[in-house]
């Protein structure tokens, strides 16, 4: 589980030795968005200058809203944006169609179904703000959030009784912290005034 005592950072993550690399990303895609959630100064949502979208129709992320989060985003710095979504909000918008009926999620020849929202990649987490709730619907380019391993990863063997009958366990920890080095490469999604 994520702790979140830290101006941004992970206190503990478990991962298991087993643990598929994109699985570490997406862990540190959560940084982001958990810092966002808890108020930590650190968050895309807490960070100022970043673009806005009001929200098209109340408790709702509407067709309007996607295309207003990547354009709200200066051109130069979308491609290789992706969609933050909460799952409330991802599972709202797999229903959606645009102005002439075609679903919004792309089928990806080369991957699974639904692997692309309006040709950008997508991330889903629980850590965003609900559905309807600012900040449930993020677009951005990653490579302008800095997440650097501010520890080195430290390895130590476990010394509990239990491991005495020949089961060995590893903890390693990690210190990591993030911020938005470019406020124009971020846009979120913001209830009306």
């Amino acid at each position: 589980a994520y702790a979140t005592v830290c101006g941004c950072g992970l206190d503990m993550v478990p991962i298991p030795g087993n643990t598929f690399v994109e699985e570490i990303a997406g862990m540190c895609l959560d940084v982001a968005a958990l810092s966002s959630v808890h108020g930590k100064p650190l968050g895309i949502l807490q960070t100022t200058g970043i673009g806005t979208v009001n929200r098209a129709v109340a408790s709702q992320v509407a067709f309007a809203d996607i295309i207003g989060l990547e354009t709200a985003v200066a051109p130069q710095l979308r491609a290789g944006g992706m969609y933050c979504l909460a799952d409330s909000a991802l599972q709202y918008i797999k229903k959606l169609k645009d102005s002439q009926n075609r679903p919004l999620f792309v089928q990806n020849m080369g991957s699974a179904p639904f692997s692309a929202l309006m040709g950008y990649d997508y991330v889903s987490n629980q850590r965003q703000p609900a559905l309807g709730t600012a900040g449930d619907a993020v677009f951005g380019n990653m490579a302008y959030y800095i997440c650097p391993i501010e520890q080195e990863v430290v390895i130590a063997r476990s010394e509990h009784y239990k491991f005495r009958e020949g089961a060995v366990a590893f903890v390693t920890f990690a210190q990591v912290g993030g911020k938005v080095s470019q406020v124009r490469a971020f846009s979120k999604l913001i209830d009306a005034a």
